[in-house]
């Protein structure tokens, strides 16, 4: 049989009645036809007679405009106008409707597959990949990849998040801004839905915004401090005087500055990383996803290893006691200076990564071998230390290095712990 036309339908349409148990369940249906394709009849039923009528409207709504009777019967109205549109791109491409139909029925297998995990779910177990002491990345993490959850709809099913959403929302926000700031916010969203992608998760079948490419950026210099402003810092990270602080604050600084340790990674340090006796820390693999993620041994400069022992900080004890327990961000430490430095009306200039970029900075201008730097600062071939030479002379280096307390390293030097 064919199909029968609109008015047809609507005069057949007929009352049954499903008996459940003893009781009465009263239903409209109505018989359209077979499907020529598949020879699939196609009918509908609906508890009443109206809404079985609107039914039948929109699936003739479809089928007029040339939309085959199956594809017809399992399309909502809403989303008629895709459905032709992707059709006539096929066609265009000179593909057959099949095209789209395997196309779909392999989007359902592939949505069949994935975890339905919301976005506010998947972003609470993503937060918790990381250590506590990783305090930067996870307010970094909050705040760009918490934005866009919350802007993309933390209710929302991850596998249902498509590129065009996501790239949407980084133009609506980020989009008029510098292209340093959109990459900075694509890069983490772009993190965060890779880890959703992976299979021990399968969040979503693969990163929508996987080939996103950044926006072109403007080269800009990486900023460094000189010797005396080097000299300042130390001065004001002395005057801390509470719980033995200030003996943190200058590990922290001698760290970050005269071996380029990036912050997070000092704050991440246990007592049995650090072996000063034999001239070096081990920097280890943290919890989460962040850089740095590779244990590396980072030898220590003669300037970090006088400012530690001048101000010494306990090593003895549990191996995996907190080097810094009294330092829950290197933000902390820097705030802290800039704020004593304006309340004594002193001036220091700390640009954004200054201990790290002014270490690199230096180092290479001293021993003119990048090489040698990068391996000890972990720097990945995105971001050679190349970038880096010629920022400071030699003459500048020497000073640099040359900062050193002004007192005699402790009498009794801390203990290393062998494990």
């Amino acid at each position: 049989m064919g199909m029968k036309t609109k008015a047809e339908a609507m005069s057949s349409i007929r009352k049954i009645v499903h008996v459940v148990k003893g009781k009465e369940y009263p239903s409209f249906c109505c018989y359209i036809g077979t499907d020529r394709f598949t020879h699939e009849k196609i009918q509908f039923e609906a508890n009443t007679k109206p809404k079985l009528e609107q039914i039948i409207k929109d699936f003739f709504a479809k089928y007029d405009k040339g939309v085959n009777a199956m594809s017809a019967r399992n399309l909502a109205t809403r989303d008629l106008s895709d459905y032709l549109l992707a059709r006539t791109i096929l066609r265009d491409a000179g593909h057959a409707d099949v095209t789209l139909v395997e196309a779909a029925r392999a989007y359902c297998r592939t949505m069949g597959s994935v975890n339905p995990c919301t976005l506010g779910e998947a972003f609470a177990k993503y937060l918790a990949t990381f250590s506590e002491s990783q305090t930067t990345q996870i307010a970094c993490v909050r705040a760009r990849v918490g934005a866009a959850v919350n802007a993309l709809g933390p209710n929302r099913v991850v596998s249902t998040v498509t590129a065009q959403d996501i790239c949407s929302y980084l133009d609506r926000n980020y989009g008029s801004g510098s292209a340093k700031t959109y990459n900075n916010h694509l890069s983490y969203v772009k993190t965060f839905f890779g880890w959703c992608a992976k299979k021990e998760r399968s969040f979503c079948s693969e990163n929508p915004i996987a080939e996103t490419q950044k926006k072109p950026e403007e080269y800009s210099e990486p900023e460094f401090i000189t010797a005396k402003d080097l000299r300042t810092v130390f001065d004001i990270a002395r005057e801390v005087n509470y719980k033995d602080r200030e003996n943190q604050f200058v590990w922290l600084i001698a760290l970050n500055f005269f071996a380029g340790i990036r912050g997070d990674e000092i704050c991440r340090l246990r007592r049995g990383d650090v072996r000063l006796d034999d001239g070096y820390v081990r920097v280890a693999m943290p919890k989460g996803v962040t850089r740095g993620i590779k244990p590396r041994i980072v030898y220590l400069t003669d300037a970090a290893k006088a400012w530690m022992r001048a101000y010494p900080v306990p090593l003895d004890g549990d191996a995996s006691h907190k080097l810094l327990p009294e330092i829950a961000s290197s933000n902390t430490v820097y705030q802290f200076v800039h704020r004593q430095a304006e309340r004594t009306g002193r001036k220091v200039y700390l640009p954004k990564n200054a201990g790290r970029h002014s270490f690199i900075t230096m180092h290479v201008a001293l021993y003119a071998d990048p090489k040698q730097t990068e391996a000890m600062v972990g720097t990945s071939s995105a971001m050679r230390v190349n970038h880096y030479q010629g920022l400071a002379t030699k003459a500048q280096a020497v000073e640099y290095f040359s900062v050193r307390p002004d007192r005699e390293p402790a009498s009794k030097a801390p203990k290393v712990v062998t494990v």
